[in-house]
């Protein structure tokens, strides 16, 4: 199991990268809230929110495709709580913080 809490800046929100192998007991362990029904541990990947903090779980053979989904989510999430309009005409702020999104996974994921 590997594991890294960052904060994004400027917006102060908290991402947490863990690379393991059973989702649901990690889920459990910090007391997030998800639909027991759903078969998380056979997925690739799996992003949960709590306010101004996140998660994201994956396993260690995850492929860039599957981050780069899963970062989307997070960079959404994180300009959606700091009440930032996407601008298509302006994606700019929006590619550098999924660009940098992606490589702290990966970082964390090659370890």
């Amino acid at each position: 199991m590997k594991r890294k809490q960052i904060t994004i800046y400027p917006y102060y929100q908290i991402l947490e990268i863990i690379v393991c192998k059973n989702f649901t007991k990690h889920l459990d362990k910090n007391k997030l809230t998800y639909d027991k029904s759903l078969p998380v541990n056979t997925w690739e990947s799996f992003v949960a929110f709590e306010y101004d903090k996140m998660w994201i779980f994956l396993r260690s053979k995850t492929d860039a495709g599957v981050i780069a989904h899963e970062a989307v989510h997070i960079t959404n999430y994180v300009f959606k709580h700091a009440n930032i309009a996407l601008d298509i005409n302006n994606d700019e702020p929006y590619a550098y913080l999924l660009g940098w999104i992606v490589e702290e996974i990966h970082k964390v994921q090659k370890k």
